[in-house]
Formats: C-alpha cells, structure tokens, sequence
C-alpha cells in the first residue's frame, strides 16, 4: 500500500455549520474513504489553510483520486504522495 498526506478544507455537507449539528460526520467521511478502499492511518485537526491533515494509505493513485472526486461536496483535498526518507534516497541512487 501507498501512503499519501490529504490536506482538507470543509464545505458543504462537511462545513464547521454541519459538524456543530453533526459531530459524528468526519467518522462518517472516514468510512466512506476506507468503503473505497483508502484506509486512514491518522487524522488531525490544524491551523491555517486547511482543516485538517490526514495520513492514508490506499492502493494507487486511483484509488486515491477516486475517492477525493467522490467526496467534493464534502472536503476541498489536496494529496500528496509520501515515500519513506529511506526508499526516496534508495530511488535517488539508482
């Protein structure tokens, strides 16, 4: 499995508005990520631009891609994909 770092900004459904009358609502958006098939490794709430920083973990980059499409009513995302320091400077090497 690939590890990826998704940057999330509510709105819509998933706006500060709808948490305040829906508290449960990010265990449910966490759901429906790992329904298809992009399991979350670790979640935090942060300061600045985005609402929060998850770790996830999926398959592939389609995986990956098409969960943020089937999500934009709910979170504005931005993913990155993270390799580990050791197999990054392993890559460089060849």
């Amino acid at each position: 499995m690939a590890t990826y770092i998704m940057f999330s900004k509510l709105n819509g459904e998933g706006s500060r508005v709808a948490l305040q009358d829906r508290p449960d609502r990010i265990d449910a958006i966490d759901q429906d990520l790992e329904a298809m098939g992009v399991q979350v490794v670790a979640q935090y709430a942060v300061t600045g631009q985005y609402d929060m920083v998850s770790i996830v973990e999926a398959p592939d980059t389609d995986t990956v891609m098409s969960a943020e499409v089937a999500l934009f009513d709910q979170t504005h995302t931005q993913t990155l994909m993270a390799v580990p320091m050791a197999e990054f400077q392993e890559r460089v090497q060849r």
